[in-house]
């Protein structure tokens, strides 16, 4: 008996509204992803700063990042923002403050 090659059929074979032809083999995006892109609506972009970021002295969650010409990255809580502020805001190269976010409601 020869033997029979069986095709398995993935999500991503069957396109949604749309005709085979729409979608190329080298297409990263499946099917599922299309559709959904077609219906969903454009978020939000993250904050810069997680939850896991802590200040560089205290250990609380940090809410300012200063970077440094050199290209250092200093992490901030709210309080140690305050207090060095003046000092690093002028060698400071880039700042990202999300002070904002202790105020906001979830």
């Amino acid at each position: 008996m020869g033997m029979t090659h069986v095709r398995a059929f993935v999500l991503s074979d069957f396109a949604i509204g749309e005709p085979r032809s729409a979608f190329s083999p080298s297409t990263s995006f499946s099917c599922l992803n299309y559709a959904m892109s077609a219906t969903s609506t454009q978020t939000l972009a993250p904050a810069t700063l997680a939850t896991t970021d802590r200040c560089d002295r205290c250990g609380a969650q940090a809410y300012v990042l200063a970077e440094l010409p050199g290209g250092s990255q200093l992490l901030f809580c709210g309080h140690h923002w305050g207090t060095h502020q003046a000092a690093l805001r002028p060698k400071s190269v880039n700042i990202v403050d999300e002070l904002h976010r202790l105020n906001d409601a979830p």
